[in-house]
C-alpha cells in the first residue's frame, strides 16, 4: 500500500510481504487500513502507521467459513469487517478483533424474494448502516442488524 500526499508525494508503504495482489481497500474512523488480498485468499487490517493488525481469512482457498476464495473487496462498520469472496459467491462477517468468521451472507432480500449473491464485488455500508454490494447485474442491499448481533 501507497501512501500520498496530497501534492502526489510518496510518504509512505507497508503491507509488502502480506499482500499478493490487492484488489479492495476501505479505511476506517480511526484511520486502520484493510485491504483485500486476491490471490492470498485473505484480508488483512494494519493500523494508521503500517503495522499489521489482523489476517481475516485462513490463506487457503476454499468456502468454509473462515475460508475466503479471490477476496475482492472490503468494508467497515462500527465492529465489523465484510469481505466479498467473488470466486465462492459470498460475503463474510469478521469482528474487528479476530479472525473468526462471524457469518457467511449467500443470498440477500430482492423485490420480496431471496435472491443468491453471484460474484460479489465492491462493498459499501452507508449512513443507515445497510450493507450494499455489487454483483453480477444488480446492486444489492442488505440490512447489517440482519447479520451482526445486536
Amino acid at each position: 500500500v501507497q501512501v500520498y500526499s496530497m501534492s502526489g508525494v510518496s510518504e509512505r508503504s507497508f503491507g509488502s510481504g502480506f499482500l499478493n495482489y490487492p484488489t479492495g481497500i476501505a479505511v476506517d474512523i480511526d484511520g486502520t487500513v484493510y485491504v483485500a488480498s486476491s490471490n492470498g485468499h485473505k484480508a488483512h487490517s494494519f493500523r494508521a502507521d503500517g503495522t499489521l493488525y489482523q489476517q481475516y481469512g485462513s490463506g487457503s482457498a476454499g468456502s468454509s467459513p473462515g475460508q475466503l476464495y479471490n477476496p475482492y473487496d472490503v468494508a467497515v462498520d462500527g465492529d465489523f469487517v465484510y469481505v466479498s469472496s467473488r470466486g465462492i459467491h459470498t460475503v463474510q462477517v469478521f469482528h474487528k478483533g479476530n479472525s473468526q468468521s462471524h457469518r457467511v451472507i449467500r443470498n440477500f432480500r430482492a423485490r420480496d424474494s431471496d435472491a443468491m449473491l453471484s460474484q460479489p464485488a465492491g462493498l459499501c455500508v452507508d449512513a443507515e448502516g445497510k450493507l450494499l454490494v455489487s454483483s453480477t447485474h444488480y446492486i444489492g442491499v442488505i440490512p447489517t442488524q440482519s447479520v451482526v448481533p445486536a
